[in-house]
């Protein structure tokens, strides 16, 4: 059985696999260490149609991210997710990532990084077909 890893996200940087439908995402986290998975665009319409817009205007921005280097986003070992499954905060939000290589991940995201995964996730949503018909 694989282990599920916690991790607390500081920010997040994305990008577009218009031909694979999915989106890439690199997570940096509060230990200064990062990893990137592939979110399916049907899991990211999901996600859009079920994370709130935030309605905080005192809202703090997350810190600038580590950006996706090329030899990231072609690496053949980044997991892709399976399904994800959210419990809501007063203070943010846990994601829990089932993978489909690498042990699942559980993501801490505070209301800044949760707003500015749904505005980054609205931006590709245009471009996304949602082929398992979540």
């Amino acid at each position: 059985m694989k282990q599920t890893a916690v991790r607390q996200v500081k920010s997040s940087f994305t990008m577009a696999d218009l031909v694979g439908n999915a989106l890439v995402v690199k997570f940096t986290y509060t230990d200064n260490k990062a990893s990137s998975v592939i979110f399916p665009g049907s899991i990211v319409l999901w996600l859009l149609r079920h994370i709130p817009v935030n309605q905080n205007p005192d809202l703090k921005q997350p810190p600038e991210p580590q950006p996706l280097f090329r030899e990231e986003w072609d690496d053949a070992v980044t997991p892709r997710v399976l399904s994800v499954q959210c419990k809501q905060f007063e203070d943010g939000v846990r994601m829990n990532l089932e993978l489909n290589r690498k042990p699942d991940l559980s993501l801490l995201l505070d209301a800044g990084n949760l707003e500015l995964i749904r505005q980054v996730f609205g931006m590709y949503a245009n471009e996304l077909v949602n082929i398992d018909g979540l």
